[in-house]
């Protein structure tokens, strides 16, 4: 049969790049930015500007909760949208992964006895509460003997991690009057400053990385009416609280904590 002519020209092809390549390349152009940035920090882009961005990738793909990524010069703080969501890079973990390891390192230190010695992880440190009569004989500075084996643990850990120590002494509010302590003063001081001076001399703990002080009976953190109050108030407090130079894998361990799933952690006390 032949061909009907209707007198019309066939219409040309479209010329040009069909309109779903456009948005196709654009996307391409971003990934090929994100991925260049992200494997070439050399070039003056921050650490914080690399978790920032990584950050934001996740966030808009959905793998993590919704967060508001919140920049500073020095660090990325991440301010979580939903109640209980953790921040996932910041102090807070780092703190964590102390606290885990404080755990397991106390598990070795047998001799202050059951009760002795406890820690509270804060917004910014871990104090370590240790009572007196775990440390020291009765109107005494001197450290005993017998405690020296898990004041060396508890060093340890502190130089393993380069962390910033605070001693503080506190008493309960008995009066002493001794030749060398003339009040609870005096013996409050005497015993941080001794447990500080332990740490710098055996353990060599920089003198400018700790620091020591006494409060008394000013700080009670029980009733001085009975016996067992009095004890609870005998104590040491060791604060610690990492510094630019606790090590970096912390917070590695953190990430990878959040990326893998929770790994199995010690169980409290």
């Amino acid at each position: 049969m032949g061909k009907v002519r209707t007198g019309k020209k066939p219409e040309d092809p479209g010329r040009g790049t069909p309109a779903y390549m456009l948005t196709f390349g654009d996307m391409m152009n971003l990934m090929l930015c994100f991925f260049i940035a992200l494997f070439n920090p050399t070039q003056g882009v921050s650490e914080a500007k690399i978790d920032s961005t990584i950050s934001a990738f996740r966030q808009g793909l959905g793998v993590f909760p919704a967060s508001i990524s919140v920049l500073r010069p020095d660090q990325v703080l991440l301010v979580p949208e939903e109640k209980g969501t953790k921040n996932f890079w910041g102090k807070e973990q780092q703190l964590e992964e102390l606290e885990k390891r404080l755990r397991k390192q106390a598990k070795e230190m047998q001799m202050m006895g059951p009760g002795y010695m406890k820690w509270v992880k804060g917004k910014a440190e871990i104090k370590i509460t240790i009572g007196s009569q775990a440390l020291f004989d009765s109107g005494s500075a001197e450290v005993r003997g017998d405690s020296l084996g898990d004041l060396d643990k508890l060093a340890d850990f502190i130089s393993k991690h380069n962390l910033q120590v605070i001693v503080e002494g506190h008493t309960d509010d008995r009066p002493i009057s001794t030749a060398v302590f003339p009040s609870n003063w005096e013996l409050s001081v005497g015993r941080a400053s001794r447990v500080a001076r332990y740490l710098i001399d055996k353990h060599g703990i920089k003198q400018n990385m700790i620091s020591a002080s006494g409060y008394a009976d000013t700080k009670p953190i029980a009733t001085n009416a009975s016996n067992e109050g009095r004890q609870k108030n005998r104590r040491i407090e060791i604060i610690l609280k990492p510094t630019q130079g606790t090590p970096a894998t912390i917070i590695e361990e953190a990430k990878a904590r959040n990326l893998f799933g929770d790994m199995p952690s010690e169980p409290q006390q």
